[in-house]
């Protein structure tokens, strides 16, 4: 049986460990992530057996992480069936080089299917700090007219967590009401901002907002999955022509330097979402896998 807890500042070098053990590039897998959303999605974990497990109980059935370790994972899968007692559940974000050895672990009635709305953009850091090439002629065109309609207006600064909390909070709501977005949708959204600022330094994240005439229309909260990944958690514009490219560009070139990758995470099956994300160029998007186990079957 598996016992599982909320995740707690402490445990990030712990989870981190795990979180990394194969190399994989993951939105799911960044420590700063999971805290965040750990109370909207009912976030928690357990080690046994030398292996990280993590649930998400915010859906009909718990979800649960491919688990992370070293160890023999047909009986990290069997504590998770043991778990369950019957019911139905997922197993969730398992990677294209787990995927066989997984589904030989379930048993005759699981179906194990791609999650194409949860694969993870990811894109070279250079390519998207110097936009240089045909390719990304326009982002460059939607910059520049920024730049040259905004002169003089418009500046780029590191977010300062507590000077800047209220008036990020106050954009996000405006920006939930300007897409008519659902209220759930937005609280979500807001306790996810609000924990990050509230736990910014302790968390590690880094963070820049971009300003006309002294105000937000655009900021960025994003987070290292390890040396060499940056991965935007939230990234949020106003309805302003180039904002969206200014402040995409604007971040890279202030914070990503030092990393080869950067993940832009996924599309959630939204049409436009997917359609600007691939018109920045990904080199390329992490396959993510699903499989239902103890399904109801007639």
């Amino acid at each position: 049986m598996l016992e599982f807890r909320e995740i707690k500042l402490k445990d990030a070098e712990k989870l981190k460990n795990y979180l990394n053990i194969d190399k994989v590039i993951m939105s799911d897998r960044v420590f700063q992530s999971l805290y965040i959303w750990k109370r909207h999605y009912r976030i928690g974990w357990c080690e046994k057996d030398g292996f990280l497990f993590i649930r998400n109980e915010s859906l009909e059935y718990n979800m649960y992480y491919m688990p992370l370790g070293s160890g023999d994972i047909k009986k990290a899968v069997e504590l998770i069936y043991a778990t369950e007692k019957g019911n139905p559940f997922f197993i969730a974000l398992i990677t294209d080089q787990k995927r066989e050895e997984i589904q030989n672990c379930l048993d005759a009635s699981a179906v194990v299917f791609e999650t194409e709305e949860e694969y993870d953009y990811i894109y070279s850091s250079s390519d998207l700090i110097g936009l240089t090439g045909k390719k990304y002629q326009s982002k460059r065109n939607f910059i520049n007219r920024f730049k040259v309609e905004y002169d003089g207006r418009w500046s780029f600064e590191a977010v300062d967590p507590q000077k800047d909390r209220e008036e990020i909070l106050c954009f996000l709501e405006k920006w939930m009401k300007i897409g008519n977005r659902n209220a759930e949708d937005f609280i979500a959204e807001e306790q996810a901002v609000k924990t990050a600022l509230d736990n910014y330094n302790e968390l590690g994240f880094l963070g820049a907002k971009l300003l006309l005439d002294g105000k937000i229309i655009a900021f960025t909260l994003a987070a290292k999955q390890n040396d060499d990944v940056m991965d935007i958690l939230i990234e949020k514009a106003d309805e302003t022509v180039g904002a969206y490219q200014m402040i995409n560009n604007e971040f890279a070139r202030a914070f990503c330097g030092d990393v080869t990758y950067i993940n832009r995470e996924e599309d959630m099956g939204i049409e436009g979402l997917k359609k600007a994300k691939l018109s920045y160029q990904p080199v390329f998007l992490v396959k993510k896998y699903a499989a239902e186990c103890n399904r109801e079957t007639t």
